[in-house]
């Protein structure tokens, strides 16, 4: 029979596996952020080498 003690244990390692996988997502976004920079950093140098490059 479950006691509030056991109850209350489980509860709180639910949460911290919660915790462990909300961490994780979070770390997850910030990498795909510093992709998506990336990626739009790259395109803006190409648009502005076309750009010169037509100008000339």
């Amino acid at each position: 029979m479950e006691t509030k003690e056991t109850t209350r244990t489980v509860a709180q390692v639910a949460l911290e596996e919660l915790a462990m996988k909300v961490l994780l997502l979070s770390n997850r976004i910030e990498q795909l952020e510093s992709k998506i920079a990336s990626i739009y950093a790259d395109h803006l140098a190409r648009e502005r080498d076309e750009l010169q490059t037509a100008d000339k």
